[in-house]
């Protein structure tokens, strides 16, 4: 252990099933109450000395692309570092619905496969490498795996479009409020309003629009690691039909906005974000 830093071999990393082992108590002496096991992936290692100088931090790799960077853990001896194998949850649009909110609160699964660990410390980098699989004899093949995060990845991509539509949507009619465009507000309220469900009291008077529909079929979708079913394939096509046809009246709406720009001084001009941008808030 001379070289400063030595990886300790970690068993492969398992999906978690969403199965339970039993459902029966114990009492007296047979009954234990404890922490759940984590379902991330743990990176052991050994550090011969305390970090104190200069950054140090973990970078995860599937393939040659990062998926992402983590605080490294800079005790001398054992250091552990976890990684989450959900990735972040996709950004959904505001609502009312309770059930809807609920839908979009986890990411999806990590692909299966071998990952890349770099750890970084000064100058120096140090590799390794673990694997996440299916658990050896999980009812959900490899292949079911696959089928649902796809399915998955394409509600997740349109529950953040349907977002980000709604905040383009508030951007326009805010500004064009403010520039005594009336009909502008009315249009691009109008179009909110098929997005999602808003004005109700989040318990008994909940509706639900496009926002809501796709968000809860992806809680659905996420909540289920199997191969997902015919109806809800079906269902996702149905709703990214939707949101196409509705994309095309919210950018004829901007190229509205785009011809009342013109000739306007800048600081008078309706704005709005770009998709890459408003992504990256929080």
């Amino acid at each position: 252990m001379g070289n400063g830093i030595t990886f300790l071999q970690t068993d492969t990393t398992y999906f978690y099933d969403g199965l339970s082992g039993g459902t029966g108590r114990l009492g007296g002496s047979g009954h234990f109450v404890g922490q759940n096991p984590s379902n991330d992936a743990r990176i052991l290692y050994y550090a011969d000395k305390r970090h104190t100088f200069g950054k140090m931090y973990v970078e995860i790799y599937r393939d040659t692309q990062l998926i992402r960077t983590l605080q490294a853990g800079k005790s001398a001896g054992l250091n552990a570092v976890s990684l989450p194998i959900t990735t972040e949850k996709p950004k959904s649009p505001p609502t009312d619905n309770r059930m809807a909110r609920w839908g979009a609160r986890t990411g999806p699964s990590l692909e299966a496969g071998t990952y890349r660990v770099k750890l970084i410390k000064g100058k120096n980098t140090y590799e390794t490498a673990f694997t996440l699989a299916p658990r050896p004899g999980s009812p959900y093949s490899l292949a079911d795996r696959n089928s649902h995060r796809e399915l998955l990845l394409q509600l997740y991509d349109d529950t953040e479009q349907v977002a980000y539509l709604h905040a383009v949507l508030e951007h326009v009619a805010e500004q064009a409020d403010t520039s005594g465009h009336t009909a502008l507000t009315e249009q691009a309220r109008q179009l909110q309003s098929q997005l999602v469900f808003l004005g109700g009291d989040g318990y008994v008077n909940e509706g639900e629009q496009l926002g809501e529909s796709v968000t809860s079929l992806y809680g659905n979708v996420a909540g289920f690691p199997g191969q997902p079913s015919d109806s809800q394939v079906a269902e996702a096509r149905r709703l990214r039909g939707e949101i196409a046809a509705l994309q095309e009246e919210v950018d004829a709406l901007l190229a509205e906005v785009r011809r009342l720009n013109e000739g306007v001084a800048e600081e008078q001009q309706i704005t709005y974000p770009d998709k890459a941008s408003f992504l990256a808030t929080e």
